[in-house]
């Protein structure tokens, strides 16, 4: 009997502690951080987008459909770029017109089977190739305000596994530097504000 009472008395000890640690008021890293990859879904493929058609130039008129002047990225922009990928091997560019009555100069891109292995997805106006992963760096420092019952996170991210096209985002742009992400605590314990 006096086995049984200690069996039951060590039993509802061993439940109160698992549910002081599970209700804990500080706020652990590898919890936070573990929220953290929860909430952005790291690690997370990062994309360029690559236009399937420039416009190079116009020759007034209109026979021309508006389509053709509205979506279409302006070729100036983005000739240096587009050149060191078609140089690389990862894209094939066609220009067309001025013919008859088409009065706009267009390059059209097409993609290569070297880059088609980086294919995330395809819309009608682009291709997005991915260039690297977003993944959790490390936990940089936690601040408390236990009357408030809030704590904010700071943190960094790290890119991984890049692709070859990641040598070509310096004109676009690479997530760096610190992160935040701000918690409160509830009565079932911590929670990411929106």
């Amino acid at each position: 009997m006096k086995t049984l009472k200690n069996y039951m008395l060590f039993t509802i000890a061993l439940m109160a502690s698992f549910a002081l640690i599970s209700c804990s008021k500080d706020l652990s890293k590898s919890r936070a951080k573990e929220m953290i990859i929860q909430k952005h879904e790291l690690p997370k493929a990062a994309t360029i987008g690559l236009a399937k058609r420039y416009m190079v130039s116009y020759v007034g008129g209109f026979s021309v459909p508006l389509d053709s002047l509205v979506n279409c990225e302006p070729y100036c922009d983005y000739e240096e770029f587009l050149t060191k990928l078609e140089k690389d091997g990862f894209v094939k560019l066609l220009r067309t017109g001025p013919e008859g009555n088409c009065r706009v100069v267009q390059v059209w891109v097409s993609l290569t089977d070297e880059s088609k292995k980086y294919l995330e997805k395809e819309d009608r106006k682009y291709y997005h190739l991915k260039a690297y992963d977003r993944c959790f760096g490390k936990i940089t420092g936690i601040q408390s305000d236990e009357q408030k019952k809030m704590a904010v996170v700071e943190y960094t991210q790290e890119v991984d596994h890049s692709t070859p096209f990641y040598k070509y985002l310096t004109i676009f742009d690479i997530p760096s530097g610190k992160y935040t992400e701000k918690f409160e605590l509830y009565d079932d314990g911590w929670r990411i504000l929106n």
